[in-house]
């Protein structure tokens, strides 16, 4: 079913990334994205974060506990039973263009 024309300003890509997430006041959440874009990301998980929610995202593209770690502020937007999704409201431009770079698929022979 479709909810009209979609309203993205960044294409997404499908690709798990180790994140973890800090709001105040509320549990911290780890898991893995289900896709990301230079917008924000949805993350598979579970929580009592509703939307509007301020939070600190902490990506680490090669793993957890492997450098480099990159962080931004971010806004849940949406929350579903399947996750929840964050648009990022502060972005520092280098930390985003790594983080897509680790999204990128493997180049073809």
């Amino acid at each position: 079913m479709s909810h009209g024309p979609e309203r993205r300003a960044h294409s997404r890509r499908a690709v798990s990334i180790a994140v973890e997430v800090r709001a105040a006041d509320l549990p911290d959440l780890a898991g893995d994205t289900r896709d990301f874009s230079a917008g924000g990301f949805f993350m598979r998980c579970g929580g009592p974060h509703q939307v509007g929610t301020q939070c600190e995202v902490e990506f680490h593209p090669a793993g957890r506990g492997e450098p480099p770690t990159v962080r931004f502020q971010a806004e849940v937007t949406r929350v579903v039973p399947e996750g929840i999704g964050f648009r990022f409201t502060s972005v520092d431009e280098e930390a985003l263009q790594l983080v897509l770079r680790f999204t990128e698929p493997p180049a073809e022979d």
